[in-house]
């Protein structure tokens, strides 16, 4: 007679594995709470934020975001405003004992500064028009085609023949203020070479690049990397307003937030383990606390907890090498972990 074959318990066996689990976890947490302090932190740059110190006029930039640039480096050039709103700044004349900067040539200088300008927007309008011409003539010549196949009625075509003739004659329009610009800076300049046989002339600017531009040039104070441009050619920026950022390339560093309880484990020096979003780790060391306690930020925080203030410390690569990396998690959560023994 064969023994009867005993039932599996999967109850018992789905049990066991869940209460398994469960003390896994709860061990893991214990013993990393034993063992090691933990802290969110993320990656920074040490930046610059480019301003003026006075309102102004952009008027090129000579780098694009993204480009690398060394101390000295020209980022963009610019005419600062007067309070009198000349919008010409650093223009003096100077002949025969006296200086003024509304006498002789300098309303000249001024002139053809405004005329220059003019004749480049004047361009960048003609431009777009050329674009939109071409534009017109392609659509136009399409619509031919489906008018042919009666998919579309000749009216559709009427109108965009319309803006096209209206389009031509702006053009017109625009070619022929350039000419009258172009001829007014040559008067003016045949007038401002009249002056300065009678006294010289000497047009200053700071940092302006040549005698008679009137443009000041702003150099980069660091070396670094264009990461943001907020501003465009031609356009005016007030004091208070950002033209630019510019990230060092050496310096990254991470900003941690600890509990307060955990500080009796840091100290200056103190070696950690930085813990990327992508599972990678690498290794850092506390390079300075902050002195006031910081508010922990908001995406480090859960939900409806009230929001704590933790220990700030500035955390460097021990390796050089290892900079290259930190720079690919710039701005993101890392989590910092460090032992107590």
């Amino acid at each position: 007679m064969k023994k009867p074959r005993k039932k599996i318990n999967w109850d018992k066996i789905v049990y066991f594995i869940v209460l398994g689990l469960i003390l896994a976890v709860l061990l893991k947490y214990a013993f990393s709470n034993v063992v090691y302090v933990e802290a969110p932190g993320q990656v920074y740059f040490n930046s610059v934020e480019v301003r003026l110190p006075k309102d102004a006029t952009i008027q090129n930039f000579e780098v694009l975001e993204g480009d690398t640039v060394n101390i000295g480096d020209t980022l963009f050039s610019y005419v600062a405003e007067q309070v009198g709103g000349s919008g010409f700044d650093g223009v003096s004349i100077s002949g025969l004992g006296t200086s003024s900067s509304s006498s002789g040539g300098g309303w000249q200088e001024r002139e053809i500064y405004q005329l220059q300008k003019n004749i480049e927007l004047t361009k960048l309008k003609a431009i777009e028009n050329s674009n939109l011409i071409e534009w017109n003539k392609q659509q136009i010549h399409d619509l031919e085609n489906q008018v042919i196949l009666e998919v579309t009625s000749k009216t559709v075509i009427e109108k965009f023949k319309k803006d096209l003739v209206k389009l031509e004659l702006d053009n017109k329009k625009y070619w022929t203020e350039i000419e009258v610009y172009k001829k007014l800076i040559s008067e003016l300049r045949g007038k401002s070479s009249l002056s300065s046989k009678k006294g010289r002339i000497k047009i200053s600017g700071g940092n302006s690049g040549g005698s008679f531009s009137g443009f000041n040039y702003y150099k980069s104070p660091v070396k670094g990397t264009v990461t943001r441009i907020y501003k465009n050619d031609y356009e005016v920026v007030l004091k208070a307003e950002y033209i630019l950022n510019l990230h060092k390339r050496e310096r990254i560093y991470i900003k941690a937030f600890f509990d307060q309880e955990d500080f009796k484990y840091l100290k200056k020096g103190t070696e950690v383990t930085v813990i990327f979003p992508d599972g990678s780790e690498s290794t850092g060391a506390i390079n300075r606390f902050y002195f006031a306690t910081y508010r922990v930020p908001l995406e480090f925080q859960n939900k409806y907890e009230p929001i704590t203030r933790s220990i700030a410390a500035d955390i460097y690569p021990i390796m050089n090498s290892e900079q290259i990396k930190w720079k690919a998690f710039y701005k993101m959560g890392v989590r910092i972990k460090v032992s107590k023994y």
